[in-house]
């Protein structure tokens, strides 16, 4: 893993009298005056008056004014700019290799060294050739390269082996012509990941010389055979410092651990960095190796495992084929994202591996024929390049052949489906149900209007969050059952479709159950039947199409709602964002927010959906809705108080932290304080990766069993995203869980998985698990949260809505495999703003890059 951190130096910040005695704060002042007056330059005062950040009063373009007072509120909130001294690129390892590295004596170890600094030469080089690039006048000059300083550090704050060295990088190239200027460190940003992928692929393949196999994690990292996840998980202590604020925690229970002492507890666990022996340090992780089965001293034998591992100097032709399709097949490099650069076939490159009858193999390959295989892959007849580029460097923009046709495909679909005649209901029959309804508002009345009238056989809707979206879908069933069609609903999450068929009153399910309905034979649509897919933007573009041509096959009327501004697709999609873009009169959207109470939350929440990022992040800081935390303890104890005490007064609410192991720390943090208050009890089961169910406890489905369901009630199963409580464990160690559909008996084989199961349900991963509304929502927000996910995290709450946000630890992500570019916070969060939320690859390019490539329809792609 690479990572480049930022050393910055804060520049002087200008001090603003508001009045001289002679000046008021209504003191007209134009740009240049109120540049000097700020500190800045005349063109940087002119791009925060054209960003609308200062307000003008009046005047040409060439003549703006602004008022005194105006300037002088805006420096009293300004973040002082950064000067930047230089980039920290540190290059780490799989957890495996640096325990092999550490614990390995003589030529096993010198083995292991010099696979690490030929891996960060080559990551180094890779970065010099591609990211050692400044701007002159806006656009990007060659330069003659970075200079470097390089030092090693051999272990974690928590003392476990972490082998880590530091590139420190100046910010400072010489251009082609001589002169000095800043690294433009988007280049960084835009290559790092490669340059990542290029060490790993070195350091694998300097280890082949000790025959070493590999085995894939569920997190997708290839750690070494013979250094199990046991050891693994006894030498990553350092993971995170919450996991000591854990440890204490658990240590007190049974006596009562005030809110107030959260703070304490969590900045007391912090280890400092401290001299240590190397000697006894090396003992010392001897003796942890030997008590989980690992003997260091015979580490040569243990490694070697040659029939795990495929590899060669030049892949052969059979190989590279399979590769190419892999690459391009759609769980390849198009299973989540509709278009992809060089830079992110590498990394798919460097972890590839081969399965064949049930036994995987990883295919360890030099840096430069992984290189050459990239431009092969790309140049080849399944890959389209589009008339697009990427990023600060203008990447060339690739998708597959294949994506591209189905989401070209879908758009041609929705416009031979226009007048269609499809799920027509006539006025009369409307007029008489919406009759009955009279407290619709005036675009929910015509939501229900144009979905009943166009004829459209594909209907696109636009539901913002908490505008009664579900009451206007209740009435369109209404009209559509009166006219003697039968209406039935999908969504993708399981919680979604559930919440859909309470709300609407149909039977609902999820777009994976239909699909294999359908592909069992046992088809669910007809010409008479209208399909309602809610949270149509989370919705893959592969399975959107299957299932329009199934309505093109069957006749069916087909009706998406969702919110373009709200969760994208897990799966490669976004052809519904694009077809509500391109089809705008089509495309009826409630705007209208009920469930935010507070006119203050309303504002908020559109700033955040629409208004520029500089304005979203001063905004919700002003609010007081974004909380900058010093440190990660900090956030999380803020977390865990504002949690305790809104559960405390009958206003419970889930927490939710878009990284899985934060929230795994923030569910056994609430449990642990809910055991000391006596709401949860210290009986339960013991799962095996180390969590614990208590009776007491809130739970969620992390997947779903149709053979689990209360007695009697075969409709109401066990769904993804179902919550209950843990009421009773049986002596059978089966447990009994009780949901808002009645008590549901559990098997261990259910709830004891390791990935799946049941979990806490006190801290998420996301809302939109379970996209019910609370009195109030506390969010964490990294630097990678985007737009959407803000937007739908300050939305679910009614009342009070918070969102939190600490710069992480240094070393506190070792286990990342790509590369993170360290910044000041409030640039990461604005970088991650920024992000462009996705597009298909026929919207970047309808020429599908000039290729003249034959489209198929539907019904082949079905």
């Amino acid at each position: 893993m690479i990572t480049a951190q930022g050393s910055a130096q804060r520049a002087h910040q200008a001090t603003i009298s508001p009045t001289s005695p002679t000046d008021s704060g209504d003191d007209r002042l134009s740009t240049r005056q109120a540049a000097r007056l700020l500190g800045v330059s005349a063109r940087y005062m002119r791009r925060l008056i054209t960003d609308g950040r200062i307000a003008t009063i009046d005047g040409p373009t060439s003549h703006l004014t602004v008022r005194r007072a105006d300037v002088v509120a805006f420096a009293a909130t300004r973040v002082p700019p950064v000067a930047r001294v230089g980039y920290d690129v540190t290059l780490t390892c799989e957890k495996s290799i640096a325990i092999g590295m550490l614990l390995s004596t003589g030529p096993t170890r010198q083995v292991f060294i010099d696979a690490f600094d030929r891996a960060n030469r080559a990551a180094i080089d890779y970065l010099d050739r591609h990211a050692a690039v400044a701007r002159r006048q806006g656009s990007q000059v060659a330069t003659g390269g970075f200079t470097i300083a390089s030092y090693l550090h051999a272990t974690s704050r928590m003392l476990d082996p972490h082998p880590h060295r530091h590139n420190v990088i100046a910010n400072t190239v010489a251009t082609d012509t001589g002169d000095r200027r800043a690294v433009d460190a988007r280049a960084l940003y835009q290559h790092a990941p490669a340059a990542a992928a290029i060490a790993t692929a070195t350091m694998r393949w300097e280890l082949r010389h000790l025959n070493v196999g590999w085995w894939q994690r569920d997190d997708g990292i290839w750690e070494i055979v013979g250094i199990n996840r046991t050891v693994i998980d006894e030498f990553s202590r350092r993971r995170s410092d919450m996991n000591e604020i854990t440890t204490v925690l658990e240590q007190r229970l049974g006596r009562r651990v005030t809110l107030g002492e959260l703070d304490t507890i969590a900045l007391a666990t912090r280890t400092p960095k401290t001299p240590t022996d190397p000697t006894e340090l090396q003992t010392d992780w001897h003796q942890r190796a030997r008590q989980h089965g690992l003997n260091p001293d015979h580490l040569d034998v243990i490694l070697d495992h040659p029939g795990r591992t495929i590899t060669h100097a030049h892949l052969p032709t059979i190989l590279r084929t399979e590769l190419d399709r892999d690459l391009a097949s759609p769980a390849g490099l198009t299973a989540t994202t509709s278009v992809f650069t060089r830079g992110d076939v590498i990394p798919a490159i460097t972890n590839w591996a081969v399965t064949n009858l049930g036994v995987t193999r990883k295919v360890v390959l030099p840096p430069d024929e992984i290189e050459h295989l990239a431009d092969g892959f790309l140049n080849a007849h399944h890959v389209l390049a589009l008339n697009a580029a990427h990023g600060p460097t203008n990447a060339p923009l690739y998708t597959t052949t294949e994506l591209y046709r189905t989401q070209t495909a879908i758009i041609t679909a929705y416009r031979s489906g226009l007048n269609a005649g499809c799920g027509v209901v006539p006025g009369d029959v409307q007029h008489d149900v919406l009759a009955g309804h009279p407290n619709l508002t005036t675009e929910q009345h015509a939501l229900v209007a144009v979905w009943c009238s166009s004829g459209n056989r594909i209907q696109t809707a636009i539901g913002r969050a908490g505008t009664g979206k579900t009451t206007t879908m209740r009435a369109a069933v209404e009209c559509w059952t009166a006219a003697g069609y039968r209406v039935i609903g999908a969504a993708v999450k399981g919680e979604a479709a559930r919440q859909l068929a309470h709300d609407a009153g149909i039977t609902a399910d999820t777009v994976a159950l239909l699909l294999t309905l359908h592909h069992n034979g046992r088809p669910q649509l007809d010409r008479r039947t209208v399909l309602i897919i809610d949270e149509a933007s989370t919705l893959g573009d592969r399975d959107l199409a299957t299932i329009i041509g199934i309505a093109e096959h069957t006749g069916a009327t087909l009706r998406l709602i969702g919110d373009p501004a709200q969760h994208a697709s897990v799966a490669a999609g976004g052809s519904f964002n694009a077809i509500c873009r391109r089809e705008p009169g089509n495309t009826p959207e409630l705007t209208h927010v009920f469930r935010l109470e507070d006119p203050s939350e309303r504002q908020s929440a559109e700033v955040v959906r629409s208004g520029p990022v500089a304005d979203v992040v001063d905004h919700l800081v002003a609010s007081g809705q974004l909380v900058i935390a010093p440190n990660q303890h900090t956030m999380y104890a803020d977390m865990l108080t504002r949690w305790y005490q809104h559960r405390t007064n009958a206003h419970p609410h889930p927490m939710v932290h878009g990284r899985n192991r934060e929230r795994t720390i923030l569910n056994r943090l609430a449990q642990a304080i809910l055991q000391t208050d006596g709401t949860v009890s210290h009986d339960g089961i013991r799962l095996t990766d180390g969590r614990s169910l208590c009776v007491g406890d809130e739970f969620i489905a992390r997947h779903g069993d149709r053979t689990l369901h209360p007695a009697g009630q075969p409709d109401h199963w066990v769904r993804n995203g179902t919550r209950g409580t843990l009421i009773a464990v049986r002596a059978d160690q089966h447990i009994v869980v009780r949901t808002d559909s009645g008590d549901v008996v559990c098997p261990p084989g259910f709830y004891n998985r390791r990935r799946g199961g049941l979990d806490l349900a006190y801290a998420l991963i996301s809302y939109a698990v379970q996209g019910s509304t609370h009195p109030a929502s506390t969010s964490a927000m990294t630097p990678l949260t985007s737009r959407a996910e803000l937007y739908v995290d300050i939305t679910r709450g009614q009342t009070s809505n918070l969102v939190y946000a600490a710069r992480a630890e240094p070393d506190s992500a070792d286990d990342r495999h790509l590369p993170v570019i360290e910044t000041d916070l409030g640039d990461d969060i604005q970088r991650g703003l920024r992000r462009q939320r996705e597009r298909t690859a026929y919207e970047i390019d309808p020429t599908g890059g000039g290729h003249d490539e034959p489209l198929v329809s539907l019904t082949r792609i079905r």
